[in-house]
Formats: C-alpha cells, structure tokens, sequence
C-alpha cells in the first residue's frame, strides 16, 4: 500500500536529525577583548595596562563556556577567548615585575642614605671647564663613574649668562662645543651681577652628569668662588649711610666715581640683620626715605652680629661695590661698633647617650637645637652600620638612637684605620660638634673616636 504524503511531512523532523549548537555570544566578546588586550600587552613598557582587559575577558570566556555546556551551544569561541586573555595577562604580568625589579635597583633604593655635598665648604674636584667638557665627550661612562654626583669646582670663560626663567640664572662656562651649564638655581644670587661674558670665574657645584636636554654637562646647586683682591691700603673713608645714599640718588655715576671701589668706614641706623646664604650676614641700614644699604658680612662674623639690634646704630668697614641690582652694597664688612664680647667656648664636651639626644630632639627640636646644636658632645650608642661618602670622602658612622631613629656621624677620610675595626651591635663611643636635624638625620660633624 503506497504511503501518503501526508505521513511523509508527519515523519520529517526525525529523519532530519537534531538542531545544530548555537553560537556564544559571551565567547564572541571574550575573544574580541582578548586580541585587543594581548596586542596592547606587546607594546614595550605601556603593555602592562594590558592586564585589566586581558583579566575581563577571560572572565567573560570562563562564564561563556559554562554557560555554552548548560545550553548546549558551542565552546570553541569560549575556549579561543580564555587562550587568548591568559595569554595576554602573563604577557602584561611580566612588563610589571620587569618595570618592579628595575624601581627595585634604582638609585632610590640603592642603599642608605648619604648626605649631600655642602657646597660652600667641603672638599672640592679642581678642573678647567673644558677640560670636564673634553673628558664626557671622549669617555662618557668613564667620565660619567668619576665626576657625577661630586662636588667640583670649575674655572673657565664665560660664554653666556641667561635668565630666561625669571629668578633663575645659568652660567655657561667654555670655549666652542666644549661648555658646561652651571645652575644657580631659583634663588637670587647678587653676585652674579658682576659675572660677565669673557670674563674667567670659578663656580663650585655638584656634576650632574649630561643635560638631555642641552647636551651639555651640567653642574647643579652652585655658587660664585670670589677671588678677593687684597683690601685697599690706608684708613677707610669716613661716611655716613645718609650721605652715601643721598650721593646715589642724586647722581649714581657721581656716586660710584667718589665711592665705587674704596674702603669706607660706614655708620648708620640698622633696619634689620639676614641670612641671605647659608655662610654669609647682611645687616642692612636705613640710607634715608628710600634707600636701603646691604652690607654682606662672613660666617664668621655672625657671633658678634649676633646682638646687633634694627634701630640701632652701628659703624662697620667694608669695600663699597656700588648699587647691585638697585641696591647699593658694601662687601667684605668687619664690625667696628657695636661689638660683643664672645663667649668662652666649653672647654668639656657634653656627654651624653645616642638615645638621650634623639629623645630630646624629638620631643621640642627648637630647644634641641639651642641646648645641643653647634657644641661638641661625647656620644655613646650602638653602631648601625659604616660605610663611606663617595662624593665628600667622608667616612660616615650611624647610631641607633631610637627603634626608628638613627644619628649620622661624620668622620674625616683619614680615620678609615680607626673606623675598619668597628662593628655593626658594637656600643661606639666619639666626640664631635653637634650640626642638628639636617634632612630629618641629627647630624655629628668632625667626629673622632674616644678611647
């Protein structure tokens, strides 16, 4: 009996056999983000950013795949898509501990601390501008392991003087190509005023290598080394800071003809006494209604400019340089009034623990410093570690003053013998002169040790 048509539609579907799996949609996008995160991780230093989209689609991959075996859709885009996103998180993983390892080696954390060259009085590297140039032009790394980092002091011609940035001036020292950039930095510096092209000065800084930026060597913190010229013979000129003043307003080139250069004998009332650098006093005196006179005294002056109060009047002796910069200025001062009788230096140093003088800084730093700062102290306390300051030369000794406090103690280069027979646990005891906090570090300088 032949079949009827009807029946062979009824029997269709099953002759025809089950449906074909259906696509991931989440596969799709997990593969998508995962070639895109995996080329991102390729790109040298940036391709750690890489992880963030190579973790999210591997993510989306692992919930496509589950979700392609409960409803029977296919698990090859899921499985392409976790390929590739793990592929790129161990790619964006290894830029990370790379770029970890090389912050872990860097100079930051290369070692203790150690402090910084004082540029006005440690020992200093003596060269000619050029030849320092010469030198980083023939043999870099060689050039780069003796000079960057230390305290030199250059002589040269003067190529070019620029202020371009307000406040801030750059001396080029040199002839042709072979010129150093020296950097005085932010501060406003009067004795640059005289400082001009062709001129030979000396300038102490710390090297800080090649300048990328100029091409040129670099010479960091510096400062102007004067070379004084003996003072002038005879008895000073007498005069009076209002008639000094008075002279200048009226005619400034009158005034440096009959002043400029000579050895004046100068009275006047005190407006006020300044630091105007770390080694060096001004006292300024009023010079009438709207002249004001500076005169830059040494360091070691300052102990009798000590007691020197504004409105009082005071004599002083010193080189008239004429105005600098709109300011009339004397140099090279030595008080004639005024004085006050110096103390007597303790002949005893303070003795004292390496844990007491920490504990008394931190508790008031202010009266730490006028109890213990500038005075010789015999300092006792257990020894943290030694090691020596490339740059200075020095010899550097820190104490444990505290669970997290330690003092730094400076020895001269010529104590190495002493010093090699110390040893980190060991209870140390030296003399030496107090410098306060410097850095947040308390500081001993010209320390010894004693026996």
């Amino acid at each position: 009996m032949p079949r009827d048509r009807y029946d062979d539609d009824y029997d269709l579907p099953s002759r025809r056999g089950s449906t074909a799996p259906g696509v991931s949609i989440l596969g799709i996008f997990s593969l998508m983000i995962g070639v895109v995160s995996l080329m991102i991780s390729f790109i040298p230093c940036i391709g750690a950013i890489g992880i963030g989209g190579g973790f999210f689609s591997l993510v989306l991959g692992v919930v496509g795949l589950l979700v392609a075996k409960s409803y029977n859709h296919s698990r090859g885009l899921p499985i392409a898509g976790i390929i590739v996103s793990a592929l790129s998180c161990i790619i964006a993983l290894m830029w990370i501990l790379l770029i970890g390892g090389m912050g872990m080696v860097g100079p930051n954390n290369a070692g203790p601390p150690v402090t910084a060259p004082d540029v006005q009085n440690d020992e200093a590297t003596k060269i000619p501008a050029t030849n320092l140039s010469q030198e980083f032009q023939n043999n870099f790394v060689s050039a780069e392991a003796n000079y960057t980092g230390r305290l030199l002091e250059v002589t040269g011609k003067v190529k070019l003087v620029s202020d371009a940035q307000p406040g801030r001036t750059i001396v080029q020292l040199g002839e042709g190509d072979n010129t150093i950039d020296c950097d005085f930095g932010w501060t406003e510096n009067s004795d640059l005023a005289s400082v001009e092209t062709g001129k030979t000065v000396t300038i102490r800084g710390i090297c800080k290598g090649v300048d990328r930026t100029s091409n040129s060597v670099k010479l960091d913190s510096c400062i102007l080394v004067k070379t004084q010229s003996p003072l002038p013979k005879g008895k000073p000129t007498p005069a009076t800071a209002d008639a000094l003043a008075k002279e200048y307003e009226g005619n400034e080139l009158s005034g440096d003809d009959k002043y400029k250069g000579k050895f004046l004998q100068l009275s006047g009332e005190v407006e006020r006494v300044s630091r105007s650098k770390p080694n060096q006093v001004v006292v300024t005196l009023c010079g009438g209604d709207f002249t004001m006179i500076e005169c830059e005294f040494e360091k070691d002056a300052q102990t009798s400019l000590a007691k020197v109060e504004a409105g009082k009047k005071i004599t002083l002796q010193g080189v008239c340089e004429g105005r600098i910069r709109g300011t009339l200025t004397l140099t090279r001062c030595t008080l004639v009034t005024g004085k006050e009788p110096v103390p007597p230096v303790a002949t005893k140093p303070l003795v004292l623990s390496a844990t007491t003088l920490v504990k008394d800084y931190d508790s008031n730093e202010l009266l730490g410093d006028e109890k213990y700062k500038g005075k010789q102290l015999q300092l006792s306390g257990e020894v943290l570690r030694v090691m020596r300051n490339d740059p200075t030369k020095k010899i550097l000794v820190y104490l444990k003053g505290g669970e997290d406090d330690e003092i730094l103690c400076e020895f001269a280069s010529d104590s190495k013998a002493a010093l090699a027979k110390v040893e980190p646990g060991k209870t140390l005891k030296l003399q030496g002169t107090c410098e306060g906090r410097r850095n947040g570090t308390l500081l001993l300088a010209n320390c010894t040790i004693v026996k």
